[in-house]
Protein backbone atom coordinates (compact mmCIF):
# COMPACT_ATOMS: atom_id res chain seq x y z
CA UNK A 1 0.00 0.00 0.00
CA UNK A 2 2.64 2.02 0.78
CA UNK A 3 4.13 1.94 -3.04
CA UNK A 4 0.82 2.44 -4.58
CA UNK A 5 0.38 6.06 -2.01
CA UNK A 6 3.85 6.57 -3.18
CA UNK A 7 3.57 6.42 -6.95
CA UNK A 8 0.29 8.43 -7.36
CA UNK A 9 2.35 11.37 -4.93
CA UNK A 10 5.11 10.73 -7.53
CA UNK A 11 2.15 11.57 -10.19
CA UNK A 12 0.74 14.88 -7.88
CA UNK A 13 4.81 15.66 -7.76
CA UNK A 14 5.03 16.30 -11.41
CA UNK A 15 1.82 17.88 -12.08
CA UNK A 16 3.00 20.72 -9.69
CA UNK A 17 6.79 20.94 -11.14
CA UNK A 18 5.37 21.61 -14.37
CA UNK A 19 2.49 23.80 -13.58
CA UNK A 20 0.02 21.91 -15.17
CA UNK A 21 -1.47 21.53 -11.42
CA UNK A 22 -2.32 24.77 -11.76
CA UNK A 23 -4.06 24.58 -14.96
CA UNK A 24 -6.61 21.62 -13.32
CA UNK A 25 -7.34 23.69 -10.55
CA UNK A 26 -8.33 26.66 -13.11
CA UNK A 27 -10.59 23.87 -14.92
CA UNK A 28 -12.31 22.66 -11.67
CA UNK A 29 -13.16 26.45 -10.53
CA UNK A 30 -14.66 26.54 -13.89
CA UNK A 31 -16.33 23.74 -13.48
CA UNK A 32 -17.87 24.76 -10.36
CA UNK A 33 -19.03 28.50 -12.21
CA UNK A 34 -20.63 26.47 -14.73
CA UNK A 35 -22.51 24.13 -13.04
CA UNK A 36 -25.66 26.12 -12.54
CA UNK A 37 -26.18 26.14 -16.19
CA UNK A 38 -24.22 23.89 -17.73
CA UNK A 39 -24.36 20.40 -15.42
CA UNK A 40 -23.05 18.30 -18.38
CA UNK A 41 -20.46 20.78 -19.83
CA UNK A 42 -19.17 21.12 -15.65
CA UNK A 43 -19.29 16.86 -15.80
CA UNK A 44 -16.81 17.10 -18.91
CA UNK A 45 -14.82 19.40 -17.50
CA UNK A 46 -13.72 17.78 -14.43
CA UNK A 47 -13.62 14.24 -16.55
CA UNK A 48 -11.15 16.55 -18.69
CA UNK A 49 -8.51 17.77 -15.71
CA UNK A 50 -8.36 13.79 -15.29
CA UNK A 51 -7.72 12.80 -18.43
CA UNK A 52 -4.62 15.73 -18.73
CA UNK A 53 -3.31 14.93 -15.35
CA UNK A 54 -2.83 11.32 -16.98
CA UNK A 55 -2.09 11.64 -20.33
CA UNK A 56 0.43 14.05 -18.77
CA UNK A 57 2.01 11.72 -16.90
CA UNK A 58 2.43 9.20 -19.74
CA UNK A 59 3.62 11.28 -21.79
CA UNK A 60 6.44 12.11 -19.27
CA UNK A 61 6.88 8.61 -18.81
CA UNK A 62 7.56 7.98 -22.39
CA UNK A 63 9.91 10.72 -23.07
CA UNK A 64 12.21 10.01 -20.35
CA UNK A 65 11.32 5.85 -20.51
CA UNK A 66 11.13 5.98 -16.82
CA UNK A 67 8.92 2.07 -17.68
CA UNK A 68 12.58 0.99 -17.74
CA UNK A 69 13.28 2.38 -14.74
CA UNK A 70 10.13 1.18 -12.76
CA UNK A 71 11.13 -2.40 -13.98
CA UNK A 72 14.47 -2.27 -12.20
CA UNK A 73 12.78 -1.38 -8.64
CA UNK A 74 11.52 -4.22 -6.77
CA UNK A 75 7.91 -2.97 -7.56
CA UNK A 76 5.56 -5.68 -9.23
CA UNK A 77 4.14 -4.19 -12.21
CA UNK A 78 0.65 -4.65 -11.27
CA UNK A 79 1.53 -2.44 -8.74
CA UNK A 80 2.02 0.36 -11.19
CA UNK A 81 -0.82 -0.54 -12.98
CA UNK A 82 -2.81 -0.11 -9.73
CA UNK A 83 -1.28 3.30 -8.84
CA UNK A 84 -2.11 4.70 -12.37
CA UNK A 85 -5.84 3.52 -11.84
CA UNK A 86 -5.97 5.02 -8.55
CA UNK A 87 -4.16 8.00 -9.27
CA UNK A 88 -7.24 8.74 -11.93
CA UNK A 89 -9.49 8.50 -8.55
CA UNK A 90 -7.37 11.29 -6.69
CA UNK A 91 -6.75 13.38 -9.89
CA UNK A 92 -11.31 13.30 -10.18
CA UNK A 93 -11.77 13.78 -6.59
CA UNK A 94 -9.47 16.92 -5.86
CA UNK A 95 -10.99 18.29 -8.80
CA UNK A 96 -14.54 17.55 -7.36
CA UNK A 97 -13.78 18.71 -4.10
CA UNK A 98 -11.48 22.20 -5.72
CA UNK A 99 -14.94 22.74 -8.01
CA UNK A 100 -17.30 22.12 -4.92
CA UNK A 101 -15.43 24.22 -3.02
CA UNK A 102 -14.98 27.22 -5.81
CA UNK A 103 -18.88 27.25 -6.16
CA UNK A 104 -20.02 27.53 -2.28
CA UNK A 105 -17.25 30.27 -2.14
CA UNK A 106 -18.70 32.11 -4.75
CA UNK A 107 -22.33 31.01 -4.32
CA UNK A 108 -21.80 32.71 -0.37
CA UNK A 109 -19.69 35.73 -1.37
CA UNK A 110 -22.00 36.50 -4.50
CA UNK A 111 -19.15 37.39 -6.56
CA UNK A 112 -20.77 35.53 -8.85
CA UNK A 113 -24.48 34.91 -8.97
CA UNK A 114 -25.22 30.79 -9.17
CA UNK A 115 -28.64 29.52 -8.60
CA UNK A 116 -27.25 26.41 -8.10
CA UNK A 117 -23.92 24.21 -7.71
CA UNK A 118 -23.23 20.45 -7.38
CA UNK A 119 -25.40 18.14 -5.99
CA UNK A 120 -24.85 14.05 -5.24
CA UNK A 121 -26.46 13.22 -8.15
CA UNK A 122 -24.26 15.26 -10.70
CA UNK A 123 -21.11 14.08 -8.43
CA UNK A 124 -21.98 10.23 -8.84
CA UNK A 125 -22.44 11.05 -12.51
CA UNK A 126 -18.98 12.57 -12.96
CA UNK A 127 -17.60 9.48 -10.87
CA UNK A 128 -19.75 7.28 -13.09
CA UNK A 129 -18.54 8.76 -16.08
CA UNK A 130 -15.21 8.66 -15.29
CA UNK A 131 -14.56 5.25 -14.48
CA UNK A 132 -16.50 4.02 -17.44
CA UNK A 133 -14.04 5.94 -19.42
CA UNK A 134 -10.78 5.08 -18.20
CA UNK A 135 -12.16 1.51 -18.02
CA UNK A 136 -11.49 1.83 -22.03
CA UNK A 137 -8.49 4.00 -21.94
CA UNK A 138 -6.21 2.29 -19.80
CA UNK A 139 -6.50 -1.21 -21.48
CA UNK A 140 -6.13 0.73 -25.25
CA UNK A 141 -2.94 2.67 -23.55
CA UNK A 142 -0.84 -0.48 -21.86
CA UNK A 143 -2.09 -2.75 -25.44
CA UNK A 144 -0.97 0.32 -28.23
CA UNK A 145 1.36 1.61 -25.87
CA UNK A 146 1.74 5.82 -25.66
CA UNK A 147 1.97 6.87 -29.10
CA UNK A 148 -0.33 4.81 -31.03
CA UNK A 149 -3.32 4.84 -28.44
CA UNK A 150 -3.09 8.85 -27.77
CA UNK A 151 -4.81 9.73 -30.97
CA UNK A 152 -7.34 6.32 -30.20
CA UNK A 153 -7.78 7.97 -26.64
CA UNK A 154 -7.91 11.82 -27.92
CA UNK A 155 -11.07 11.17 -30.38
CA UNK A 156 -13.01 8.87 -27.67
CA UNK A 157 -12.77 11.86 -25.57
CA UNK A 158 -14.06 14.48 -28.48
CA UNK A 159 -16.36 11.32 -28.85
CA UNK A 160 -17.19 11.83 -25.16
CA UNK A 161 -17.56 15.70 -25.14
CA UNK A 162 -20.28 14.89 -28.27
CA UNK A 163 -22.37 12.62 -26.45
CA UNK A 164 -22.31 15.51 -23.17
CA UNK A 165 -23.20 17.52 -25.65
CA UNK A 166 -26.42 16.21 -26.91
CA UNK A 167 -26.72 15.30 -23.32
CA UNK A 168 -27.31 19.19 -22.31
CA UNK A 169 -29.53 19.75 -25.20
CA UNK A 170 -31.93 17.41 -23.78
CA UNK A 171 -32.99 14.91 -21.10
CA UNK A 172 -32.61 16.65 -17.50
CA UNK A 173 -29.54 19.11 -18.94
CA UNK A 174 -31.88 20.75 -21.32
CA UNK A 175 -31.35 24.61 -21.54
CA UNK A 176 -34.96 24.83 -21.57
CA UNK A 177 -35.48 23.31 -18.20
CA UNK A 178 -35.05 25.73 -14.62
CA UNK A 179 -32.58 25.02 -12.64
CA UNK A 180 -34.72 23.69 -9.59
CA UNK A 181 -36.66 21.55 -12.61
CA UNK A 182 -33.22 19.90 -13.38
CA UNK A 183 -32.24 19.04 -9.67
CA UNK A 184 -35.61 17.35 -9.19
CA UNK A 185 -34.76 15.49 -12.42
CA UNK A 186 -31.59 14.14 -11.33
CA UNK A 187 -32.33 13.47 -8.23
CA UNK A 188 -35.31 11.68 -9.64
CA UNK A 189 -32.22 9.24 -11.69
CA UNK A 190 -30.92 6.30 -9.56
CA UNK A 191 -27.60 6.53 -10.13
CA UNK A 192 -26.82 4.09 -8.08
CA UNK A 193 -26.27 1.39 -9.95
CA UNK A 194 -24.67 2.99 -12.91
CA UNK A 195 -21.94 4.13 -10.19
CA UNK A 196 -21.57 0.61 -9.29
CA UNK A 197 -21.23 -0.58 -12.94
CA UNK A 198 -18.90 1.66 -13.48
CA UNK A 199 -16.81 0.28 -10.53
CA UNK A 200 -16.84 -2.92 -11.55
CA UNK A 201 -15.66 -2.34 -15.48
CA UNK A 202 -13.20 0.00 -13.97
CA UNK A 203 -11.90 -2.94 -11.51
CA UNK A 204 -12.25 -5.40 -14.38
CA UNK A 205 -10.53 -2.68 -16.83
CA UNK A 206 -7.54 -2.91 -14.15
CA UNK A 207 -7.24 -6.59 -14.08
CA UNK A 208 -7.12 -6.56 -18.06
CA UNK A 209 -4.21 -3.90 -18.21
CA UNK A 210 -2.27 -6.28 -15.67
CA UNK A 211 -3.06 -9.26 -18.24
CA UNK A 212 -2.20 -7.38 -21.50
CA UNK A 213 1.26 -5.87 -19.27
CA UNK A 214 2.17 -9.22 -18.25
CA UNK A 215 1.65 -10.50 -21.91
CA UNK A 216 4.03 -8.01 -23.26
CA UNK A 217 7.08 -8.95 -20.96
CA UNK A 218 6.40 -12.69 -22.15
Amino acid sequence: MYRIVHLIRRDLMLQKGQRTLLFAIVLSVVAGIVVANSPAFAVGTIMLVAYLMTVYVNAYDFKYNAELGYRSLPVPPATLIISRYLAVVVFAALSLGISIAASLVLRATGVIRLDSGWTLPLVTLTLSAVGLYFAVFFPLYYKLGYMSSRWVNYFLMIGLYIGLGRMQSSGPFSPSIDAPTMREQLSALDLGPVLLAALVLFILSMLLSIRIDRSREL
